[in-house]
């Protein structure tokens, strides 16, 4: 079993990097990509016995997306949240299950604020577009990193004067 969960884990992490640069360079999503990364989550949750956690994640987490989606587009009148993203999340609370998806979504979005925060530094450009299939990939490394932390450990961290 642990040779196939490092498999896993090689075989997530390479469509993760995929799915991140085709997202940096064209701002898009493909679907094949998702789909791919879909099956493989799913059959490995089914695999170790933990699909009904995984799938109430993963539409926790499609409909959180969704909802953004449908925020931003009204706010914004243009995709600012694309439905790549949505699907991805989705197929991200899979692969972390409940109520791990919980603390991951906060840790991702407090990412994307800060890598907001430095583009805009450096760039003074309020209209640049940051893809957020990145931010998503990238975090699932930082969050295994940094050992899964819940919401109040991110934010116990953020309070200290530690940084």
């Amino acid at each position: 079993m642990e040779i196939l969960y490092y498999l896993y884990i090689a075989v997530t992490s390479l469509l993760l990097f995929k799915i991140a640069y085709i997202d940096f360079k064209t701002q898009y999503i493909y679907i094949s990509d998702l789909s791919i990364l879909a099956v493989v989550v799913s059959l490995y949750k089914i695999y170790i016995g933990d699909m009904l956690s995984s799938a109430f994640a993963a539409a926790a987490a499609g409909i959180f997306g969704y909802v953004i989606y449908k925020i931003s587009y009204l706010i914004y009148q243009e995709e600012s949240f694309g439905l790549g993203d949505v699907f991805l999340l989705a197929i991200l609370g899979c692969y972390w299950s409940w109520p791990l998806i919980v603390h991951f979504i906060y840790f991702s979005f407090l990412l994307a604020g800060i890598i907001g925060l430095v583009v805009l530094a450096f760039t003074r450009n309020r209209k640049y577009r940051i893809a957020f299939g990145p931010v998503l990939s990238i975090s699932v490394f930082l969050y295994y990193l940094w050992g899964l932390p819940d919401i109040y450990s991110i934010v116990q961290f953020f309070k200290s004067k530690a940084w």
